[in-house]
């Protein structure tokens, strides 16, 4: 017998995988542009620098296995390990960020519009 579902489940996760998507692009267009301005201004060091914070957080989080596989992909440590943690934890961080804020911005718009609704004799 399966389970009774939950109302408004199906709305819940396209709005999570809306808002992931939005976070994801929002994350890459900012290290886009934080790149793009880096030759007049610190724009990279402030867009990395989260990642301060961050990192701890992601260590304990990741499992083994992704270590194991990031290890695979660039065995030997060096630059390019280094700027791969970098990038990565860096889109990570602000994809999570961007992710959050449209998930409640959308959340806040609906109801917003469902009291208009309600409202309206």
């Amino acid at each position: 017998m399966k389970p009774p579902p939950i109302i408004g489940a199906p709305l819940l996760r396209v709005t999570l995988f809306r808002s992931v998507a939005v976070g994801v692009a929002c994350a890459v267009g900012l290290g886009v542009l934080a790149f793009a301005l880096a030759a007049f201004s610190d724009a990279v060091g402030v867009y990395i620098a989260p990642l301060a914070l961050f990192a701890p957080v992601i260590d304990r989080l990741v499992p083994e296995a992704v270590i194991n596989i990031v290890d695979r992909l660039m065995p030997v440590d060096g630059p390019e390990a280094g700027v791969g943690l970098i990038v990565g934890g860096t889109l990570v961080f602000w994809t999570v960020i961007f992710s959050a804020l449209y998930f409640v911005w959308i959340k806040l718009r609906r109801r917003q519009s469902a009291k208009r609704v309600v409202a309206k004799p």
